[in-house]
């Protein structure tokens, strides 16, 4: 599973925290840790379902609070 970090959410100093710390590429192609709200939305949506879970009201209020729109159709 190979999540990225969303360039322009990286330079939004005013999001929140979730204290949700993972792994993931960043912009500049070195892997590093970072809170899960820094991710894109593709790499969002695979983290939440990495487990076997696909919940897809779940999800989309997850993306929904974190400030990415719907994560499915």
């Amino acid at each position: 599973m190979e999540l990225r970090v969303d360039d322009n959410r990286l330079e939004d100093y005013n999001l929140l925290k979730t204290n949700i710390p993972i792994r993931a590429l960043f912009p500049d192609g070195k892997w590093g840790t970072c809170d899960i709200i820094y991710l894109e939305k593709e790499s969002l949506l695979t983290w939440l379902r990495s487990r076997g879970g696909k919940n897809e009201y779940a999800e989309n209020l997850v993306g929904l609070l974190l400030g990415y729109g719907n994560l499915t159709e």
